[in-house]
């Protein structure tokens, strides 16, 4: 109860003073403390499972600022998430993380998480069926070009011709990219009117923002990174039991998956 008082956003004075009229037993903040850290091996759990469980053809990654204690001061710290739509049309959080400001390195460092969290990269993957090094490189241009195609249309049109220059010298490289290439074209799915609708704007995180900030303004400022990433997983892994109830998006077109978005994400 103890744990679950602080979560719910009750200050730790709210906390003991619940349990002490229910119970009968005061208990100091540092009681409060130790009950809530017993939370981190679990919740730490939650941040690093692997989320290749299904596939998400949809990520929106959005983030806000939080006053935390870091380096010897409180400093705004940003705090950055990610939300899955996934292929069955249902959200979730796949995870938060704490950064010293919303920049593209540590977005970058975000979407490297999430790689390593679910399926193997798609270019090693090409890469490992090529053997020679001058090779590699031809590949790897030919695909930055793909995913660098203005339409999906023009992407599957540069990639058949890749498929087709490959035919006669890698004649298996060439089977697997006409079988999977598709697969790695996941952002051109935001021609979709629902998804388009849902997905055009980061609206829907930012609603979650606030309901979060509602929380955490009853501590107003955290000691520590440990400490805000402790509330902030379980709200977020409360969240989805939430939205396991109600589909956001129904689905409509064919899927890819988690890797195939971040890998096309990147590349554009």
């Amino acid at each position: 109860m103890l744990a679950e008082g602080y979560l719910q956003g009750f200050s730790t004075r709210k906390v003991r003073a619940v349990v002490e009229a229910l119970c009968g037993e005061r208990v100091s903040a540092s009681t409060v403390s130790r009950a809530t850290k017993q939370l981190d091996g679990t919740l730490a759990s939650w941040r690093t499972r692997r989320v290749d469980a299904q596939t998400y053809p949809y990520l929106i990654g959005d983030a806000h600022y939080e006053r935390i204690w870091r380096e010897g001061q409180v400093l705004s710290t940003a705090v950055l998430w990610v939300m899955g739509v996934g292929a069955n049309g249902f959200r979730d959080y796949l995870g938060v993380w704490i950064g010293h400001a919303e920049s593209g390195p540590v977005w970058s460092r975000v979407f490297k998480n999430l790689h390593q969290r679910g399926q193997v990269h798609y270019l090693r993957n090409v890469l490992s069926k090529v053997s020679t090094p001058t090779r590699q490189k031809t590949v790897l241009a030919a695909l930055r070009d793909v995913w660098s195609a203005p339409t999906r249309a023009v992407a599957e049109a540069r990639g058949q011709g890749l498929v087709d220059s490959l035919r006669a010298s890698l004649p298996d490289v060439a089977d697997w990219l006409e079988e999977t290439l598709g697969d790695t074209l996941g952002f051109y799915l935001l021609k979709e009117s629902e998804a388009r609708r849902r997905l055009r704007t980061t609206n829907a995180l930012e609603r979650e923002h606030e309901a979060i900030r509602r929380r955490t303004r009853v501590i107003r400022i955290f000691p520590n990174d440990a400490s805000y990433l402790r509330l902030a997983s379980a709200l977020a892994a409360d969240r989805n039991d939430g939205w396991a109830m109600r589909r956001y998006i129904i689905p409509a077109s064919p899927t890819v998956t988690v890797k195939n978005v971040m890998r096309t994400t990147r590349a554009a």
